[in-house]
């Protein structure tokens, strides 16, 4: 006869656990989950084959440094079209090709004759929705169309089209607030205790990393990056030992006690605070000029507001079909599907941007060129904008400090038999994409 064990609950701590460290060791392999994409040989019209070829490679070379996308590796796109009876490209007949390889994108194109060269037409196809999410046409000179010129335009290409750039990143943060950053020795920015520098923009390759503070050994790193890498650096900065005074010679009974200073001793004749002084002057002077400045940005990023949203809807009442147009009657639709195919042209909340920027797909070409380069404007006068404002409080800030240490603190030091409260307070500038501001360190 079987006896029967009563079985023993795990506890419910040891299950999360256990679920917990499932997830933990699923998460790298779903953060490294790439986009299958295959680069098809592109089609030569009325142009030697070998351009064609030759611009196929570029880009397929260009592609397999892109860590976000894995390459398979794809036909000729004629062949293609010969074996699937396509007699064009369109999205029906793509798709069944794509699926045929078994990727997600697609990357095609011709290479036309043009004036004074060859005109290439690249297109990024979406396999699983069945339509081209983008389509651009470049010019090459006949004198750029060599293997080494085409792979250079081909990164040009590539990242215009599909919007993966060939650039690295690196965050830096230091172990002491206030140091300084320098990536392949020019300034990057200034660390604090909550936000590390980021250098964005940087080419794959070798780069030095130098983290230097008052008091402390500088630290240098050399790293090494690939496109699409997003690297992190924690500078450990060790603090430099005070050195002890030197002694005099040694005596029957032992040191004769420290060495004396050598130089003059009669004080500086210059008054205490005057260097204060004049720093308060020009902090003030550079925070009236900031705000003047910012201000005069904010004005711009609203009249330029003003002028797309007018030259758009211009734009439209002259040509109400055109089907970028902005659409003034909400879509219920839209709104809730806009991957539609029908919801290409439907522009949600009536952005002028959105509308000028919209590419035809008849004529492959922005709405409107000229609300485009307003839309473009704007933005740089408003990034202007909030960088100049938070500048201004600092310099507002190191201005109050510099008036209280010149005129206030400083009068004081004069009067003798007067001992001030606080020793000492440092002040370092904290500067870095989206960030001003300034860390004090006081000292009683």
């Amino acid at each position: 006869m079987r006896q029967f064990v009563p079985r023993r609950e795990r506890p419910a701590t040891t299950r999360g656990a256990l679920i917990a460290l499932s997830i933990a060791l699923c998460l790298p392999a779903a953060a490294q989950a790439q986009t299958t994409l295959a680069v098809l040989g592109f089609e030569p019209i009325e142009v030697p084959d070998d351009v064609a070829n030759q611009v196929t490679q570029a880009l397929r070379q260009r592609a397999s440094q892109a860590r976000q996308l894995k390459l398979v590796p794809g036909k000729s796109l004629v062949e293609l079209k010969l074996t699937f009876g396509c007699l064009d490209e369109a999205p029906a007949c793509m798709a069944p090709i794509g699926s045929s390889m078994g990727v997600e994108k697609l990357l095609y194109g011709a290479v036309r004759k043009g004036r004074g060269g060859y005109a290439v037409t690249v297109k990024y196809f979406d396999v699983g929705r069945q339509r081209i999410e983008n389509e651009q046409t470049f010019q090459v000179l006949r004198a750029d169309a060599t293997a080494s010129g085409l792979r250079a335009a081909a990164d040009h290409w590539f990242s215009a089209v599909t919007g993966l750039r060939n650039v690295a990143s690196v965050r830096i943060s230091a172990s002491v607030a206030g140091s300084k950053v320098y990536v392949d020795d020019r300034p990057a920015g200034t660390a604090s205790g909550f936000e590390p520098v980021t250098v964005a923009d940087l080419d794959p390759g070798r780069h030095a990393i130098r983290v230097e503070h008052k008091g402390y050994k500088p630290f240098k790193s050399t790293v090494r990056v690939a496109a699409g890498d997003a690297l992190e650096v924690n500078a450990q900065l060790e603090k430099i030992e005070e050195e002890l005074a030197p002694v005099g010679p040694t005596g029957p009974t032992g040191p004769t006690g420290p060495v004396a200073p050598t130089g003059p001793t009669t004080p500086s004749p210059e008054s205490p605070g005057r260097a204060s002084r004049i720093a308060f002057w020009s902090t003030a002077g550079a925070a009236v000029v900031t705000v003047a400045v910012a201000g005069i940005a904010a004005w711009k990023v609203s009249d330029i507001g003003d002028q797309k949203t007018a030259a758009m809807r211009a734009a439209c009442n002259a040509n109400p079909n055109d089907p970028s147009c902005l659409s003034f009657q909400p879509n219920t639709f839209c709104d809730a599907h806009p991957s539609d195919p029908s919801c290409y042209y439907y522009i949600v909340g009536n952005d002028a941007c959105a509308a000028a920027n919209k590419v035809n797909k008849e004529t492959s070409r922005p709405r409107n060129q000229a609300v485009a380069d307003l839309c473009s404007d704007g933005k740089s006068w408003a990034t202007t904008t909030w960088v100049l404002f938070p500048i201004a409080g600092a310099f507002a800030v190191a201005s109050g400090y510099f008036f209280w240490n010149g005129y206030l603190r400083g009068g004081n030091a004069e009067k003798p038999g007067t001992t001030a409260f606080i020793k000492r307070i440092q002040l370092a500038p904290i500067l870095g994409p989206g960030t001003a501001a300034m860390s004090a360190e006081v000292r009683f």
